[in-house]
């Protein structure tokens, strides 16, 4: 018969082993994977661990800190610390005030740049979509102020230099219960992140609850 070979039972039996041997090891490696977690170098607490991003942000206090693989902890990220490109992550109320630093480099501000930003959130209840739209003075120093070239077609989210939007997810509770999107901002400069969260009382995952 054609194929008896590959199908014989101890060809079944062989590839039956093989799919499990490949699903057993995949599911170990997911499950190893989401429950990757670290302690905040800054408030002590732990948290689940995002394992293919460089950056954590921990939803008690706010802080960034990054994985040391040499001593297999967390470090703080300083607080001087720009990126090349938008890293840290706000969550954007309705009403909200922005730092006079530059958002790229954390230096004080000369001048600001008006940007238009668009965000689509998914409903609660039914399967649509909610259009917020926000018209974002963004600070700039002398030196970036200039870069306005830095939007991209294939970024259509970077909305200039050091800044663009990105979606946060916000808890009712402190449990991290009836989690909800809302807009936000990411930035290059985390002086700008720090200043931005105590401008507008933003303490950690859930407190306070922004409405959308």
């Amino acid at each position: 018969m054609f194929g008896g070979g590959l199908w014989s039972s101890s060809g079944v039996l062989s590839i039956i082993v093989i799919l499990a041997a490949l699903m057993i090891g995949g599911g170990m490696l997911i499950t190893g994977f989401g429950n990757a977690t670290g302690t905040c170098p800054l408030c002590d607490k732990v948290f689940n661990l995002g394992v293919m991003d460089k950056h954590h942000r921990c939803p008690y206090c706010f802080g960034y800190s990054e994985s040391d693989k040499r001593i297999e902890q967390l470090s703080a990220v300083e607080e001087g610390r720009t990126e090349a490109k938008p890293t840290f992550l706000v969550p954007l109320p309705k009403a909200y005030r922005l730092p006079r630093i530059c958002c790229v480099c954390g230096r004080p501000a000369s001048g600001s740049r008006t940007v238009h930003a668009r965000y689509n959130l998914r409903s609660e209840i039914l399967p649509v979509s909610k259009h917020i739209e926000y018209s974002l003075d963004i600070p700039y120093c002398e030196d970036h102020a200039q870069d306005t070239e830095a939007a991209s077609a294939f970024n259509s989210t970077l909305l200039g230099p050091g800044v663009e939007t990105a979606l946060d997810a916000r808890s009712k509770k402190a449990d991290g219960a009836s989690v909800y999107q809302v807009p936000g901002l990411k930035v290059s400069s985390y002086r700008f992140y720090r200043e931005f969260l105590l401008l507008n009382g933003i303490k950690n995952h859930f407190d306070p609850q922004i409405p959308v």
